[in-house]
């Protein structure tokens, strides 16, 4: 008779790696002394000196984890990434697990742009130790960055949990809404609020995610439950006026105005300006208008200083690298043949959001919004290492969703990817580029209207710097139409809204799908839509943008008068 066995459990032998917190006191008292001038040297950009003192200090103690950690700091702010990923190395071949110096070497890699190493690094951290707050704040930050929401949602979970700060379930529901579950979004707002002590920011976020599925109504109970909250909420004001455009608001907000005096620019005046000027246009007055419009724009620029230069030293950097020759000797190597990607660009309001939205009627494509994501790996590429190019393009392609696996073509419509085109036909050389022109006068007012993203795209907040940030686009975008030829498709807002089915038509051809008539009915989409077109895309297309700057003419001369070269160009 065959005895009753037990199955056991095998229990694993192998032991838990115990993290490593704190470095090991130097045997020598001037390494100590000298490691802290390293630093100090670093911090006064002197890299060469601190690096040669570093070599003298591992004379005195070669095995010292901190000189390898020490250097590694001076490569990576000198640009030396391969030294400081070996500096890493042989840190953590002196001290394996300090896991402070594990997270600093994947942000390292992650400011460099190696996202999905810096990921891996700040999980190989979780893995000794999976509570360390700054490997969770890493990880989350990279599954975002790679828009794989749905993995970064636990993550964003665990933050919630463990420090349990409004600030954290507010990135949680901001997840759980690219996902695409607003009733969770909404459900960890409510969360929040008992939470936080600023529930009206918590009320504003919720009306944003509203916003962006469509749901203006539900928007609008948000916003004014954040006005219950506080009467004063700048962007509670600005998302009803700019969403409803109720002119009976306007007493409310000159109030709110008034009360706030001195208070926060950025988060409170700023705000209550740009919605005073929207809904004073809406009533017709337009010269108050202009006025609450430009005085928001003032109150922005002191906070928000003109980001103009690093765009143009971006551009020159790009131009200079991605030359002709070189990409041509990169394709004949291995590269990413893929069809899918679609680059819509061009000027913020110069019609991107429209453009993307025509595409994404179509059965076989789809639209991602603004990935924003080959700016943050375009740092990582080098054609000394023709590998980091397919890698790339790798880690790009890794955003698309699941379900869109059977999308022909997949449309990111970030606006940084016309500063980017020698990078995005490096890593793509079958990619579709499409760039969005408008006229000058209409995109700089349009742009000098709008609140970006809290503050954001700071060259917009001044004439000038609407003016020089146009250039910069034009003559970017003629340097890299001399370098691909009939590769780049141009499409003119006027003449879109205009003939929209030829403009259409000339969309899909250029992507090269056959054409349906659905391309038109983009307006009826469900899809969410978080940028600042939100509203107008829930609209047929419409000619009246045409020349809007028109009604404001009489205080736009310094303007005009900055973007006459532009205009006449662009109107011959």
């Amino acid at each position: 008779m065959a005895k009753n066995r037990k199955s056991k459990r095998r229990v694993s032998n192998t032991p838990v790696a115990k993290a490593v917190h704190h470095l090991p006191a130097a045997r020598h008292r001037q390494v100590t002394e000298a490691i802290a001038a390293s630093n100090s040297l670093i911090s006064q950009a002197q890299y060469k000196q601190a690096l040669e003192l570093c070599q003298q200090l591992q004379e005195i103690e070669p095995r010292n984890a901190e000189i390898f950690l020490t250097m590694a700091n001076a490569f990576e702010h000198a640009g030396m990434i391969e030294e400081g990923i070996n500096a890493y190395q042989n840190a953590f071949k002196l001290l394996p697990n300090f896991v402070p110096g594990m997270v600093n070497f994947a942000l390292m890699l992650y400011r460099s742009g190696f996202i999905e190493k810096a990921l891996s690094g700040f999980n190989s951290v979780l893995s000794i130790e999976p509570d360390f707050l700054p490997a969770l704040d890493g990880a989350s930050r990279a599954l975002s960055d790679l828009r794989r929401f749905q993995k970064a949602v636990p993550v964003f979970e665990k933050l919630a949990r463990l420090r349990g700060t409004s600030v954290d379930m507010m990135e949680l529901a901001r997840m759980q809404e690219l996902t695409g579950n607003l009733k969770a979004a909404h459900a960890t707002c409510q969360r929040a609020l008992a939470t936080s002590h600023d529930k009206a920011a918590i009320e504003v976020l919720a009306g944003m995610f509203s916003l962006s599925h469509g749901d203006k109504a539900n928007a609008a109970e948000h916003f004014n439950q954040a006005l219950d909250y506080d009467s004063n909420c700048g962007f509670a004001h600005f998302h009803l006026a700019k969403s409803a455009g109720n002119p009976d608001q306007l007493k409310a907000i000159e109030e709110a105005i008034n009360r706030t005096q001195g208070k926060s620019v950025a988060n409170i005046q700023a705000p209550l300006h740009f919605a005073r000027g929207y809904l004073l246009e809406k009533s017709g007055d337009h010269e108050l208008a202009f006025a609450a419009l430009k005085k928001a724009n003032e109150l922005v620029s002191q906070v928000k200083p003109d980001d103009n230069a690093e765009r143009d030293a971006l551009c020159r950097q790009h131009q200079t690298m991605f030359t002709a020759e070189r990409i041509a000797k990169l394709l004949q190597g291995k590269t990413d043949q893929s069809k899918r990607p679609v680059f819509v660009t061009g000027l913020p309001r110069s019609g991107t959001t429209l453009v993307e939205q025509i595409i994404a009627g179509h059965s076989e494509a789809a639209g991602l919004g603004e990935v924003e994501l080959i700016p943050l790996l375009s740092p990582s590429l080098s054609f000394e290492h023709p590998e980091t190019f397919p890698a790339a393009a790798k880690s790009y392609r890794a955003v698309y969703p699941a379900e869109l696996s059977g999308q022909q073509r997949i449309v990111d419509k970030s606006i940084s990817s016309a500063l980017l085109i020698g990078a995005i036909f490096s890593m793509f050389p079958n990619a579709s580029v499409i760039y969005c022109d408008r006229h000058p006068m209409d995109v700089a007012w349009s742009a000098f209207k709008q609140y970006f993203n809290d503050g954001a795209l700071a060259y917009t907040y001044s004439f000038e710097g609407i003016a020089h940030h146009q250039e910069i686009y034009a003559r970017n975008i003629e340097h890299w139409q001399s370098v691909f030829p009939d590769r780049i498709h141009r499409v003119r807002y006027e003449d879109l809204v205009q003939m929209p089915e030829e403009g259409a038509k000339a969309l899909i051809s250029h992507i090269n799908l056959p054409w349906q008539d659905a391309c038109l009915d983009f307006y009826k989409s469900k899809t969410p839509v978080r940028t600042a077109s939100y509203d107008q895309v829930r609209q047929p297309i419409y000619t009246s943008s045409i020349g809007g700057w028109k009604a404001y003419e009489p205080w736009l001369g310094e303007l005009k008068t900055l973007l006459r070269d532009r205009i006449e160009q662009y109107e011959t």
